[in-house]
């Protein structure tokens, strides 16, 4: 069965204008990582600062190779025994990992990719562009608040797919802002956080990942992680698009 990175390899291999949403799709997915360790219990958290974790590392041909998987299943058909592993987003390994490691991604599939030191070191500097700038209005602003006419197609089904890594957001909404003076509206992203959350800016870089390749040539999406007047008018004027299942 394809996943969403086989679907995105045979497309990249099929076109080079399709090769940037492959790249995107990989930073934003989650991968799973074989680890010399076995721990006596499966658990699910977010990594903290300083983490570490020791994966399995190949030597072929005189290189250093990482192995990866984008599903669970893949993981334990090419381990054929019991094996700890890490479950991280794409680009967290581009970030954390030596960048003289070549990456094996599924390999046995019949969707393998080979990813050379390179590659890996540009990735890294397109994740470097990948980051949310602050706004300051300068002066008083008259703003508009209301639904979006228009979504780029794709953008609520990446938002969701990132959110549900993120347990530390509860509603998520798409609205339309349109502040004076300025031609258009922009998009923007209100998510609405559990009490106490410490991890805004893990959260902010997952949700610009998300947008990546959604949206045209010049086109922004503000993003509201606080409780500030905006936020809280989007909240009461938009219907969320993602509210996190509570746990049974």
């Amino acid at each position: 069965m394809q996943t969403p990175l086989d679907r995105a390899l045979v497309a990249a291999m099929d076109s080079e204008e399709s090769r940037p949403a492959y790249y995107d799709l990989l930073l934003r997915s989650d991968l799973y990582v074989p680890t010399v360790d076995t721990p006596e219990r499966e658990e699910q958290r977010r990594a903290a600062e300083g983490d570490s974790f020791s994966p399995v590392v190949l030597e072929s041909e005189g290189r250093l190779v990482l192995v990866l998987f984008d599903t669970v299943e893949r993981l334990q058909a090419w381990a054929q025994q019991e094996i700890g592993f890490v479950r991280l987003p794409g680009h967290a390994l581009v970030a954390s990992v030596d960048p003289q490691i070549h990456w094996a991604l599924n390999p046995g599939s019949g969707f393998d990719k080979q990813f050379v030191p390179e590659e890996l070191a540009w990735l890294r500097r397109r994740l470097e562009d990948s980051h949310a700038s602050q706004v300051v209005l300068e002066r008083d602003t008259r703003v508009l608040i209301g639904t979006p006419s228009e979504v780029p197609e794709g953008l609520i089904e990446s938002l969701t797919a990132v959110l549900r890594r993120n347990p530390e957001v509860h509603e998520a909404r798409l609205a339309a802002i349109g502040y004076e003076g300025e031609p258009r509206a922009h998009l923007a992203f209100v998510g609405t956080l559990v009490e106490g959350t410490e991890v805004e800016e893990a959260i902010r870089r997952d949700i610009v990942l998300a947008c990546r390749g959604f949206l045209e040539e010049g086109q922004t999406v503000d993003i509201f992680l606080d409780d500030s007047g905006m936020a809280r008018t989007a909240r009461e004027t938009v219907e969320p698009f993602y509210v996190r299942e509570a746990k049974r």
